[in-house]
């Protein structure tokens, strides 16, 4: 299974036509991906037809396919099968299919980024196919709802909707589920920033309050990945009742690692052998280690575990 269903993303997937924009780039809620159009707005066209759709919600095309239209350089900026910009800049979440990221970077606080790119051994699914929540439910209850059904549309507001590269307050299955929860209204950033030099970075972070410090999008992919957001403690604390994900990495306190501090949200290209191949995934399920071992993360191997804990 190509896919590992971790929450977290960066990077811009729903789409228009960039014709129908004057022939200039898409860029994320801007152009086509804005809400309050004008009243004699012409952006519906872009992806829907009111009666010869050739696929559900009356669009064009499949999703996956009808976002591909845009975001493989010829509308968007962001070529997000390949991990780059159409400047040839990397994409802060990896790509689909392709990613630059160094994942042997020795550098103690960094991961850079390579000259070209190399093939992804695990991401994120956009094909609709019904996909594992590790982590998602109740404590003692398996390792995770497996018939999560997940697109590009699952994760972004292709209509728009302010919120930081478009993200739904929470994520909802192809498969017909809505957002079922209150949400996560991660804010967005201005100015925009899709590319990085350093993919070591904690993403958006709640700068005041009560939670000052925190990471936005850890509470964000927590959505799905419920057993997965663990207070201060919690390596040394069992969470009750549960035996899989029994001991967990802190990510919900102020300064704690992000999810996206670890894992690409779109697809990593790094690399898996040795101890690192044969450890179990959640609950024993099967998974294929050439596709799947990897996990998103950003250092071959579990090396991302030095970047904080130097041995």
């Amino acid at each position: 299974m190509k896919a590992t269903v971790l929450g977290v993303l960066s990077g811009v997937l729903v789409v228009l036509l960039a014709g129908l924009w004057g022939g200039g780039a898409a860029s994320a809620d801007n152009g086509p991906h804005m809400s309050g159009q004008s009243v004699t707005t012409d952006s519906c066209a872009g992806c829907h037809r009111a009666h010869t759709a050739q696929a559900a919600n009356l669009l064009k095309v499949s999703e996956t396919a009808l976002c591909s239209t845009c975001h493989d350089g010829s509308g968007a900026t962001t070529m997000v099968d390949a991990g780059v910009t159409t400047g040839g800049g990397a994409l802060r979440a990896g790509g689909f299919q392709q990613a630059r990221i160094n994942t042997q970077d020795s550098n103690p606080v960094g991961v850079g980024v390579l000259g070209g790119g190399q093939t992804t051994t695990s991401s994120h699914s956009t094909d609709g196919s019904s996909q594992e929540l590790w982590g998602n439910s109740t404590p003692g209850s398996g390792p995770g709802f497996a018939g999560f059904q997940l697109t590009c549309i699952s994760c972004h507001d292709p209509h728009g909707n302010g919120n930081y590269r478009i993200l739904r307050p929470a994520p909802a299955s192809e498969g017909g589920a809505t957002d079922t929860t209150a949400g996560v209204n991660v804010p967005d950033e201005s100015p925009k920033v899709y590319t990085t030099t350093n993919y070591f970075d904690n993403g958006p972070v709640i700068m005041s309050g009560a939670n000052a410090g925190k990471s936005w999008l850890s509470s964000w992919c927590a959505q799905c990945h419920t057993r997965y957001l663990a207070p201060g403690g919690s390596a040394t604390t069992a969470l009750p009742g549960e035996p899989i994900f029994k001991f967990r990495h802190d990510t919900q306190e102020a300064y704690a690692p992000s999810c996206v501090k670890c894992h690409a949200a779109h697809g990593s290209n790094a690399a898996v052998s040795g101890y690192a191949a044969q450890v179990a995934w959640p609950g024993g399920t099967a998974v294929t280690t050439a596709t799947g071992g990897s996990r998103l993360l950003k250092m071959d191997n579990r090396g991302i575990c030095l970047k904080c804990h130097p041995r």
